[in-house]
């Protein structure tokens, strides 16, 4: 199957698709975002050349319908699978007589989720009750990879699963993540999501500071991803500059399994007065301590 969610938020105008199926690298294949114009999905046996032509149409300001009522008209293939919301939330959509089930259409406020070789029926529609709840929530990412995770949990393509992607627009930021084979793809997505919002919490405070010296801020960032190596390095890196080389310790020796190179990147900060060469060597010796870094 190909399982697709395409909305829009009308509080903030982004537009977004999330996608998963048992095809290789399917975030090139599926989504179409136009920032404040609108998104489509083309999955089953719709050729990718429609692609350009969805987009301009968008560009142009046609209705879904009437976007969806051109493609009809113009010819589509029997096993063509094409969902469409427009810049005002309306959607359309159409699925060919030759898809294999299970095929399916449902259409909400502002959103549509449509699939195909679906393990069982309805999947669409408990999706769509998914991203609406989680809409009433939070902004348009997370509810897309709600709508995502819940058809995974329902069973997913009856063939298994390999790639996902999240394609959003809002105001000037685009939002692309894509799992380009994996065996939990969603799962995967996810991940990159919040490594992504971690990330974001990140650029603002290097932004507003010119370093990582918000200790506040990275700890925010890194509650929402963990273990990823930017984030701890920009929390080693604000607790030396506080002077809290003891607390350093243990996020260092974190990062640096997951990123051995990390101690010469630290070395280089000390060597060109970006760090304090005393306290980041100390650091160094006492993270080569642990058995985990020095094997």
């Amino acid at each position: 199957m190909t399982f697709s969610i395409v909305a829009r938020d009308d509080r903030t105008g982004a537009v977004g698709v999330a996608t998963a199926s048992f095809v290789l690298a399917v975030g090139a294949r599926v989504p179409v975002v136009v920032p404040g114009a609108g998104a489509a999905v083309v999955q089953g046996g719709a050729p990718q050349s429609l692609r350009p032509t969805i987009r301009r149409r968008l560009e142009q300001g046609v209705s879904a319908q009437e976007l969806i009522d051109g493609l009809e008209a113009a010819g589509l293939p029997p096993d063509a699978q094409v969902a469409v919301v427009d810049a005002q939330g309306r959607t359309a959509s159409h699925s060919g007589a030759d898809l294999e089930p299970y095929v399916e259409a449902v259409h909400g406020v502002g959103v549509c989720a449509v699939a195909n070789l679906m393990e069982r029926e309805h999947v669409p529609e408990a999706s769509v009750t998914a991203f609406v709840d989680s809409m009433a929530r939070g902004p348009l990412a997370p509810a897309l990879l709600d709508a995502l995770t819940r058809s995974d949990e329902l069973g997913g393509d009856v063939r298994g699963r390999m790639s996902a992607a999240l394609l959003v627009a809002e105001r000037d930021e685009l939002q692309d993540l894509r799992v380009d084979q994996d065996r939990a793809p969603i799962e995967r997505l996810s991940s990159l999501h919040r490594a992504h919002r971690a990330h974001a919490v990140l650029a603002r405070t290097l932004r507003e500071h010119g370093s990582y010296a918000d200790l506040v801020a990275v700890g925010e960032a890194l509650r929402m991803a963990p273990e990823d190596p930017v984030c701890l390095g920009a929390q080693v890196l604000a607790l030396l500059r506080a002077g809290r080389v003891d607390e350093a310790v243990a996020p260092a020796r974190v990062l640096v399994r997951l990123e051995p190179a990390a101690i010469g990147r630290l070395r280089r900060s000390a060597g060109n007065g970006a760090l304090e060469e005393a306290a980041t060597e100390q650091l160094i010796s006492l993270v080569r301590t642990s058995p985990e870094v020095a094997g």
